[in-house]
């Protein structure tokens, strides 16, 4: 009976480094995989934070140019009077160039 006791306790024993070896091996492993996801998380925000000011740039630059066309169409209509007049004063020079 002694015997047998003493061949559970190895097996025991032998098993209990197993899982041991087991369980290191698997948490080393998460380590490292849980340090390449940090990592992987890191690279991903600053992307995002660069594509988010990349973003505001853009509509910065999307509003200015808005504005610039609204501005250049409020000088063409402004000088849409003008050059009528200019065309009229022409047409005007030209019919007493021709008398």
């Amino acid at each position: 009976m002694m015997e047998v006791g003493a061949a559970a306790c190895v097996a025991l024993l032998v098993a209990t480094v197993f899982v041991r070896g087991y369980t290191t091996k698997m948490l080393t492993q998460l380590r490292r995989d849980c340090g390449m996801l940090i990592h992987e998380e890191k690279r991903l925000r600053a992307d995002c934070d660069q594509t988010e000011i990349l973003q505001e740039s853009a509509d910065a630059r999307r509003s200015q140019a808005q504005m610039d066309v609204e501005n250049y169409r409020r000088e063409l209509e402004d000088l849409i009077p003008a050059i009528a007049k200019i065309e009229a004063e022409l047409d005007k020079a030209r019919a007493d160039e021709e008398s």
